[in-house]
């Protein structure tokens, strides 16, 4: 991981000057740069406490400088930071999402009359089951704006081919 984080995006070279600029808001996100370095063993306490790290100052200013270390370190720094993004989402969302599929189960089950509800009925009907906590919404605004500006900017992580959506698992099985 020493090459994801510290002063150098790629081993034994500097971060560019844009980001060195900010050296107030790198303090800031020390948390989530170590955390990206670890995002799949990353326990409870180090997510909470990257939330708390994305919270705090400008959210657009801290995802811009996310995306801009992203798009200018190694592959693996830059997956790092992808799959962080993609774990606080989860994290936020929590179990919501089983319970959106069970209310909606229960509303194809319940033998409703034609074709079942509209999707306005559906989206009224488990639109309190999906809200964020206000702890999290910070973090996870953050997050979805890094995802969106890494998937724009780059390949598919490992290949040569052209970019696509990051993908959120818990987020698809809403859609």
């Amino acid at each position: 991981a020493a090459g994801c984080f510290g002063n150098s995006a790629v081993v034994g070279q500097k971060l560019p000057a844009r980001l060195e600029a900010k050296a107030a808001l790198k303090a800031q996100l020390r948390p989530v740069l170590r955390a990206s370095a670890r995002a799949l063993r990353a326990k409870e306490p180090e997510i909470v406490g990257v939330f708390a790290a994305l919270e705090d100052g400008d959210q657009d200013e801290v995802a811009e400088w996310l995306s801009d270390y992203a798009s200018c370190s190694a592959a693996r720094c830059r997956m790092g930071v992808i799959t962080l993004m993609q774990r606080l989402i989860a994290h936020a969302m929590g179990d919501q999402v089983s319970k959106v599929e069970a209310q909606l189960g229960q509303s194809q089950s319940s033998g409703e009359a034609g074709e079942g509800p509209g999707f306005a009925q559906l989206a009224q009907r488990v639109e309190e089951s999906v809200a964020i906590d206000e702890r999290f919404r910070s973090g996870v605004r953050v997050a979805a704006q890094v995802l969106c500006t890494v998937s724009r900017l780059f390949p598919k992580p490992f290949t040569d081919e052209p970019a696509t959506p990051v993908v959120v698992p818990d987020l698809d099985r809403l859609v």
